[in-house]
């Protein structure tokens, strides 16, 4: 799945399960959660953070830092989404130090739930 833009959400694509997800989605990470993904096809999906980690190797364009990110779904709305609930949510990201804004992926990673 792919980019954001300084301070921007997260825009996800390349998403399976096109009836759940329209093969798309938006979410952020930042400030408390839990954070909200809302899909194309207008369902949501809830996660919160379980840990956040600033690995030892930066896979980030200088002077982005990289930050690992894990949580778990804990709500959902619209039907087929029921699946997702108590999956784990894993993505590493990009973001401007100090400020933690959002710039992108690390690039070749993806947004993982289950």
């Amino acid at each position: 799945m792919s980019n954001a833009s300084l301070g921007a959400p997260i825009m996800l694509s390349g998403c399976r399960l096109p009836k759940t997800t329209g093969r798309s989605g938006v979410t952020s990470s930042v400030g408390s959660g839990p954070y909200p993904l809302t899909w194309a096809t207008r369902k949501e999906t809830n996660y919160s953070q379980d840990s956040v980690s600033l690995p030892s190797q930066n896979r980030c364009p200088s002077p982005l830092k990289e930050v690992d990110f894990v949580g778990t779904v804990t709500s959902r709305s619209g039907p087929w989404t029921k699946q997702y609930l108590g999956d784990t949510v894993s993505f590493d990201q990009c973001v401007t130090f100090p400020g933690f804004e959002i710039v992108s992926l690390v690039p070749g990673t993806v947004f993982s739930i289950g």
